[in-house]
């Protein structure tokens, strides 16, 4: 097999095309075990609410 036989059967094994492989994930544009979305930062009650504290 050469190179021209495996991009055209799609059974190659790495790389944009691969729905398992990160950089198949960034081209497609999906997340998953391999490419996480990043987590957001939850803001505090306290700061939402802005409870003012008794002196």
């Amino acid at each position: 097999m050469n190179y021209v036989t495996l991009r055209k059967s799609k059974d190659y094994i790495m790389g944009r095309g691969d729905k398992k492989s990160k950089r198949g994930k960034i081209s497609s544009g999906t997340f998953g075990v391999r490419r996480p979305r990043k987590i957001k930062k939850r803001m505090k009650v306290e700061d939402k609410i802005a409870v003012k504290t008794k002196k």
